[in-house]
């Protein structure tokens, strides 16, 4: 029986507590990894780099340096010892964590350096690690974790809009708003992030007058209430940092997560939104007004990307990726 032990930020962790973490890529690869080994018939364990049971493949989930500071000294020493006893180390990789100066690249230039393997999230990601690396680098996407909900005609009597994400991504969106997002109507916009409540820097930039006609209600993140404020909106809108190395290499699942909930999207093109380019809109082209005038009339898209995403993205199917990666 194959022995796999996954570091993770979460000590004394199960599958189901994974599954119930704030930190999508928890979430959406530790867990689904991990179950997936688990089904395929192999030991797992979960360690925040104390263990020291045999192991006969180590993972290396996401790291948080901010709950514990020394956290990346402890996994580092653990790698270290894995790498001595010559067991395979696999990382998997989710941000381009090594564009800034910072404890989380301080860390992974050491422990990319450890690695066999390393596992991402996007190809951009994979591409932005060939110069500090040339180990075996493999692109396994994230999956969606919501139910698949067929375009439906909200009737509300303002345009209501979407915006979801980790507090990190606001940047753009207010940058975009200020800058760009021009209504003639009464539009209300639904903010779903962990940023909650709204910092008042930020809640002073969207304090302007081209956002008169624009109200905006920030939800606190979770999983229930981002399907809830989906099923009341019309369309989504996700902005991103095409032109920043630290995030252009995200994945495509927040694309994929909207258009999953029925929602007409329009977004930046993102490297890993492009192949999804007929299931959706450029929020900078003049195509937009359209899409705000009347999302009814782009549901055929959505509906295609949806089967398109019951085919290659639900949990099932990338699960079966990371089997044979790990072996399992």
């Amino acid at each position: 029986m194959k022995r796999i032990e996954w570091l993770c930020p979460i000590p004394d962790c199960s599958i189901e507590d994974l599954r119930k973490s704030n930190l999508a890529s928890i979430r959406l690869r530790t867990a689904v990894s991990a179950q997936a080994a688990k089904a395929s018939g192999c030991r797992i364990a979960f360690s925040d780099g104390q263990r020291r049971a045999p192991a006969d493949l180590v993972i290396v989930g996401k790291i948080d340096f901010i709950s514990d500071i020394l956290r990346p000294k402890r996994w580092l020493e653990h790698l270290h010892i894995t790498r001595q006893k010559k067991t395979p180390i696999v990382i998997d990789y989710t941000d381009n964590h090594l564009a800034v100066d910072n404890p989380a690249a301080r860390f992974y230039k050491e422990a990319l350096n450890l690695a066999d393997t390393i596992v991402c999230s996007s190809q951009t990601l994979a591409d932005h690690l060939a110069d500090h690396t040339s180990c075996e680098r493999i692109v396994i996407e994230d999956p969606i974790e919501v139910s698949i909900k067929a375009p439906f005609d909200r009737q509300n009597d303002s345009l209501t809009a979407l915006w979801f994400g980790h507090a990190s991504n606001l940047r753009y969106l207010i940058d975009y708003l200020r800058d760009e997002f021009r209504v003639d109507k009464s539009t209300r916009l639904i903010l779903v992030t962990n940023a909650y409540p709204l910092p008042q820097e930020l809640a002073d930039q969207l304090n302007c007058p081209e956002l008169d006609s624009v109200e905006v209600n920030v939800v606190p993140w979770s999983l229930d209430d981002m399907v809830a404020a989906a099923a009341i909106s019309d369309v989504c809108l996700l902005p991103a940092g095409v032109d920043d190395p630290r995030k252009n290499g995200a994945s495509s699942n927040r694309l994929l997560t909207a258009l999953a909930l029925g929602l007409p999207v329009a977004a930046d093109l993102l490297p890993s939104y492009l192949p999804f380019r007929s299931y959706f809109l450029d929020l900078r082209s003049k195509e937009l007004k359209c899409l705000l005038n009347d999302p009814t009339q782009y549901f055929k898209g959505v509906e295609k990307a949806q089967a398109l995403i019951r085919s290659k993205y639900t949990k099932t199917r990338i699960a079966s990726n990371w089997v044979a990666v790990l072996g399992a």
